[in-house]
């Protein structure tokens, strides 16, 4: 490119900018560029400089403030580097230098999204003297994956009533999706009923536990067949399939979800930890359990846990409240499972911390079988039942519990 051509286009920048700011600074002050634009990947950001021009001779102070739907992503630093801005006093040439930064955030999907930075000035406290108009377009892959964790189902069902199912989705994708649960119960070619139920939307990354239930009208002593489909805005990440049979009316189905275990109140040595431990009822009927397991410190048994009885209704969660004595400093930990009528129900429980100088351990609550354990295929977990299982693509895990 030719030096003439480059003083052209410099002269054609300096004639726009002037013309840019000479129509707003009828009201004291303008703006250069006079539209900002941004194209950003999720995890990525950018900086661009905004000058605010004013007449020298009645240079004012302005105020800045920045709406609209990508108002949270965008952060304006002055001159003097304060942070956000608020209050910005023009040079002795009538110029203030913006500095325009943008970060979208990771879970945002594909699009073009806006937002306006105003300028007030005394003069014009109300009413925007200048307004920048600012958009911001989101580009890269957009990868839709999931794991249903844990559908937990009754092993029976009383004739008449609806069945419920209980899962845990995880959003292992990069964008934010809304999930669907499809059911469907069969008996041998017939499909005798289905549902199809939206959660909330989950952000990547996060994890849901939600509830669907679908209509059953089989007869006593017949064994039903269902069938779970997860998708992720209609897209398919996981399904599955078990047995479930029919029992008399009157009769009570139970299935216990184990949940988490959380250190509520710390102890020093010669106080009582409390911490409280958490299941869900999927079942059809009542169920009455309680926590019983054991504490550890550094690795050996100190002694029993064990808790009240609670009775929770179907769908619902329960917690209950164990205690622990803290002797003294050391690695403490709780291991246990729910039991109701005598049997234990789902994977033993893990919860783990340190008091004082013991090993310092991140407190967890994980299951005591397959730590970390992540499979290629969905695990759907019943009442001491494996079901038959369709993998779908790699992204679909389990985690057990």
């Amino acid at each position: 490119m030719t030096r003439a051509v480059l003083v052209s286009i410099a002269i054609a920048t300096i004639v726009a900018v002037s013309l840019a700011a000479s129509a707003a600074l009828a009201d004291g002050v303008g703006a250069a560029p006079e539209s900002l634009d941004f194209t950003l990947t999720r995890d990525g950001s950018d900086t661009r400089t905004l000058t605010l021009i004013s007449d020298p001779e009645t240079a004012t102070s302005v105020h800045l403030a920045v709406t609209g739907q990508a108002a949270p992503w965008i952060t304006l630093t002055g001159p003097e580097s304060n942070d956000p801005v608020e209050v910005v006093t023009a040079d002795a040439n009538g110029r203030a230098a913006i500095e325009v930064a943008v970060t979208p955030p990771a879970d945002v999907n594909n699009g073009v999204y806006v937002a306006e930075i105003r300028v007030f000035t005394t003069d014009s406290p109300i009413q925007a003297a200048v307004i920048v108009p600012v958009g911001i377009e989101i580009v890269g892959d957009a990868a839709i994956s999931g794991a249903l964790e844990v559908a937990a189902v009754p092993e029976t069902v009383a004739e008449g009533s609806d069945l419920p199912v209980a899962v845990t989705v995880r959003n292992t994708g990069t964008v934010r999706v809304r999930p669907t649960l499809e059911l469907s119960l069969t008996q041998g070619t017939e499909t005798l009923a289905t549902s199809r139920t939206e959660f909330d939307e989950l952000a990547p990354g996060r994890v849901g536990d939600f509830v669907a239930v679908v209509e059953q009208p089989a007869a006593v002593g017949e064994t039903v067949g269902l069938h779970l489909v997860l998708r992720f805005d209609q897209v398919e990440v996981a399904r599955g399939t078990v047995s479930v049979e029919v029992v008399a009316a009157g009769g009570r189905s139970q299935a216990i979800i184990p949940g988490t275990i959380e250190l509520i109140d710390r102890a020093d040595p010669g106080g009582v930890a409390r911490l409280v431990a958490t299941f869900s009822n999927a079942g059809t009927g009542p169920v009455d359990a309680r926590f019983v397991g054991s504490v550890s410190r550094d690795g050996e048994v100190a002694g029993p846990v064990e808790s009240i009885h609670v009775t929770a209704r179907p769908g619902v969660t329960d917690a209950v409240d164990l205690f622990v004595p803290i002797e003294a400093e050391g690695a403490y930990s709780i291991e246990g499972q729910w039991v109701s009528g005598g049997d234990p129900s789902g994977d033993p429980i893990i919860y783990e911390w340190s008091v004082g100088g013991g090993r310092a351990l991140v407190p967890i609550a994980i299951a005591a079988i397959g730590v970390g354990l992540v499979l290629a295929v969905l695990s759907l977990r019943t009442a001491g039942r494996k079901p038959s299982v369709e993998p779908i693509n790699d992204e679909i895990g389990v985690k057990a519990r």
